[in-house]
């Protein structure tokens, strides 16, 4: 369902440039709901999983938060970062709670991601990511990178569209999806693009001829009684392209 409504050379990121997630959220108490066993609290910090999937795969990944009780000099440290980084994924944390007579972000914080944008964009240094978490009908007030920028929404902050998200920017899987409903002013209703798989360059390396040298190399030692049996595996990006058995188990 990771619905990708704008890509401007943004996707896949590159994992080796310096990296920056801006999570932004609609309330100060912001928590994820936690269903993995490897993790003993019921809740965490907003963001938290993001950037644990993120570093998994960039090394170079620092986070900054914003929330409605963000001061002036919260926001000056969030754009130095900014201004520091080359990759800037803006995480729009927003959700409908019971009660609460409101939905979407403070005008403040809407104005801080409009205002980068814009300045950011006009200068082309950098490639910005805006990602809606929950309600997507946030991006109606955003405003879209125009240059090196994309924008991608989850409907939900949960592992598991955290984990898909992570892996669609950086092209470890395909992303597909439509968005189902219309975001007035901004998005109609089935827009979304297809952003192919990357990381394994299928066209380049998954053949079964592109094997063959190695295969011959290796049945021909079976055959010389060098060893009775092999096996050979090959992985890129996490990914078996290659495995086949030679031989027996002994002589």
């Amino acid at each position: 369902s990771i619905t990708v409504l704008r890509n401007d050379q943004a996707l896949p990121l590159s994992t080796g440039k310096k990296t920056l997630a801006v999570i932004i959220s609609d309330n100060d108490d912001y928590r994820t709901e936690i269903n993995r066993s490897s993790n003993y609290n019921p809740n965490e910090r907003v963001g938290d999983y993001l950037i644990s999937e993120l570093k998994n795969r960039i090394p170079y990944v620092q986070a900054v938060r914003l929330s409605p009780r963000s001061n002036k000099l919260d926001f000056e440290s969030a754009l130095t970062q900014m201004q520091l980084s080359e990759t800037i994924i803006i995480s729009l944390f927003v959700k409908a709670r019971s009660g609460s007579n409101n939905i979407g972000l403070p005008q403040h914080l809407v104005n801080f991601v409009n205002e980068w944008i814009v300045t950011d964009t006009t200068k082309k240094s950098k490639n910005n990511i805006v990602v809606s978490f929950g309600n997507p009908y946030i991006l109606a007030a955003i405003k879209p990178p125009l240059q090196k920028g994309a924008v991608v929404c989850t409907y939900s902050d949960g592992e598991f569209s955290t984990e898909a998200l992570v892996e669609i920017l950086c092209g470890e899987t395909e992303a597909k999806g439509k968005l189902p409903i219309t975001i007035p002013d901004a998005y109609s209703f089935g827009s979304g693009l297809t952003v192919a798989r990357s990381t394994l360059y299928e066209d380049k390396y998954k053949s079964e001829t592109r094997f063959f040298r190695v295969d011959s190399i290796i049945s021909s030692a079976v055959k010389d009684n060098t060893f009775p049996g092999a096996q050979l595996m090959v992985v890129k990006s996490g990914e078996i392209l290659h495995k086949k058995n030679y031989g027996q188990l002994d002589y």
